[in-house]
């Protein structure tokens, strides 16, 4: 849109520019978003999708990992979506989703991460905007952390994700189940077997959250962030 703006303000007479470059860019880029890029993201989005199932049919500790370390970055890119209807198609045909417990844990760990954040900073913005966003992402809202600290504090997110690769393994490895659409703290609810109650599944859920979110906890407090460190959107 920078380039395509640039280019207009050279044709377009200014007298009528205000008018008429907005429109064009509306239209020229409308076209460009539905013709083009649309179907190359989406096609993007399917072989990812496909790729992290495949890894999840080959192991589950392994695809869990990927998966758990990945996902963040998916959501920046707005690449996650198609892996909403894998999920969805579980739960309605199996009745449980791993994936969707792979979601969860990753929850736990971008709230640990950010939890420590907040109570390491002395910056009063920072630990506002830390503190309501660990109280998102444990409801399962993971935007305001992703974009509000861990975009802005790269070591954070490094950190992060190491954690995530612990968790996701971890999940793998105890072959968690999610029987709902819910995750994170507050869907707690979603872990327990519909059928029998609660059973070694939701012990499951117990320690691979817990054990996530403090590993991202830790690594964040330790070596992940100082107040000395200046965000990415801040002039040094």
């Amino acid at each position: 849109m920078v380039y395509l703006e640039r280019w207009l303000k050279r044709v377009i007479p200014q007298l009528v520019a205000a008018i008429f470059i907005p429109i064009i860019e509306v239209l020229i880029l409308s076209l460009l978003i539905v013709l083009v890029l649309g179907p190359a993201i989406t096609q993007v989005s399917d072989w990812l999708a496909d790729g992290i199932m495949a890894a999840l049919n080959f192991n589950a500790i392994i695809g869990g990992a990927i998966y758990c370390a990945i996902f963040p970055v998916l959501v920046i890119f707005g690449l996650h979506w198609p892996l909403i209807p894998i999920i969805v198609n579980d739960l309605a045909v199996h009745g449980y989703s791993m994936l969707n417990a792979f979601s969860s844990v990753l929850m736990m760990g971008i709230a640990g991460g950010v939890f420590a954040v907040t109570l390491k900073t002395h910056q009063k913005k920072l630990k506002q905007i830390g503190f309501g966003a660990t109280i998102s992402q444990l409801c399962g809202v993971g935007e305001p952390a992703i974009y509000g600290v861990l975009l802005k504090y790269k070591r954070v997110f490094y950190m992060v994700t190491l954690a995530n690769i612990f968790g996701g393994a971890l999940a793998g490895a105890l072959h968690l189940l999610n029987y709902g659409f819910s995750g994170g703290l507050v869907g707690f609810a979603s872990f327990i077997n519909p059928k029998v109650g609660i059973d070694q599944n939701f012990y499951n859920y117990l320690i691979s959250h817990g054990l996530t979110f403090l590993v991202a906890f830790i690594l964040t407090w330790l070596v992940g962030f100082n107040d000395k460190m200046k965000p990415s959107d801040q002039t040094v």
